[in-house]
């Protein structure tokens, strides 16, 4: 097996955990008047409106952040149907299949009844990765929500929360037996010979967390915003560890969410600050585990503690701090034991 895994080429043997490649050209949704922004290896396509561009809302009363975050993992793929399709075609260029495509579409009419529930249905501001899978799953949620361009403020590709990297995978038999050692040893920390670990992941989705937050104090996301992120399943899980500060052992009881699955995490500025809490259908989506309730409170007060440090040394300094801490965990009962 340790010949297996020293790092030749293998296959794909797991629909819930795809290989990547180099992101294709950026793709923009916005409309054709709108600014174009070029920065790295991505390309923001923005529409440019009215909006104040500070972190505190008009009134003072806090920080400015989006009504809900949905995270979306695409549809279903070629690969998830057929594992040699990843032999032959790029993992960046698998497509959806009709099955995909349909339940792409579906889900945009679960978000339109989600976002049919505000006062004023706001804007939207898009994440997606730039695996064609996940572009293809954007564009049939924006049809079946129907969303029409001129409200979708923001499209970027941004290749951050593309899926782990698998390294060379032609080979099925060396895969399978890769895959069984991460088994054996997580999939947290077990790396994929000249390709990542879910801990690789984990890093890169952190440093795009400052381009969020960045992009949600001084950009194009604003408190009526709905901010849409089309992914892969073990980085979005990954990107819910990081926002909620789960430990290794709660991520390792998580599973892939099925396709197309829409999870939501929705603002709760109750506590006196701008909190997320994921909903219970979400957390049944991906089985989050019991444990993580225990963590809650303490994440909780952790947070607290650092808004109303924040919120000190704004009156004392006069001066607006940045804002970087991630809202806790949602409260209420999880609803579920990991089966």
């Amino acid at each position: 097996m340790g010949a297996a895994c020293s790092g030749q080429g293998s296959a794909r043997t797991e629909p819930a955990a795809e290989p990547t490649a180099p992101p294709p050209p950026a793709k923009e949704l916005a409309e054709p008047d709108a600014s174009v922004v070029a920065g790295g290896s991505q390309r923001v396509a923005v529409q440019r409106r009215s909006i104040s561009f500070m972190s505190q809302r008009a009134d003072g009363s806090g920080p400015r952040r989006p009504i809900r975050i949905v995270i979306v993992r695409h549809g279903q793929s070629m690969g998830n149907v057929d594992e040699s399709t990843y032999t032959h075609t790029p993992d960046w260029k698998v497509e959806l299949t009709q099955l995909g495509k349909d339940q792409a579409r579906e889900t945009g009419r679960k978000l339109k009844e989600l976002r049919d529930q505000d006062e004023e249905p706001g804007p939207v501001f898009i994440y997606s990765s730039p695996y064609r899978r996940c572009q293809q799953t954007a564009e049939g949620v924006l049809e079946g929500a129907g969303i029409s361009r001129s409200e979708v403020t923001g499209h970027i590709e941004e290749p951050r929360i593309r899926e782990q990297d698998f390294g060379n995978f032609q080979d099925v038999v060396s895969m399978k037996e890769c895959k069984e050692m991460r088994n054996r040893f997580g999939r947290f920390f077990y790396r994929f010979p000249n390709g990542e670990s879910g801990a690789d992941v984990y890093d890169r989705v952190s440093t795009w967390l400052e381009s969020l937050f960045r992009e949600m104090e001084y950009g194009g996301i604003d408190e009526r915003t709905t901010v849409l992120l089309v992914t892969h399943g073990l980085t979005a899980r990954l990107f819910l560890m990081r926002w909620y500060h789960w430990s290794v052992n709660i991520f390792e009881e998580t599973y892939n969410p099925r396709n197309a699955a829409m999870m939501v995490m929705e603002r709760d500025a109750s506590h006196g600050a701008a909190y997320f809490n994921l909903t219970s259908a979400s957390r049944e989506a991906i089985k989050l585990p019991q444990a993580a309730l225990e963590h809650e409170d303490t994440e909780r007060r952790r947070q607290m503690q650092i808004s109303a440090n924040m919120a000190n040394q704004k009156s004392q300094s006069g001066m607006l701090p940045s804002l970087r801490a991630e809202p806790t965990m949602p409260s209420g009962e999880l609803g579920h034991k990991r089966s």
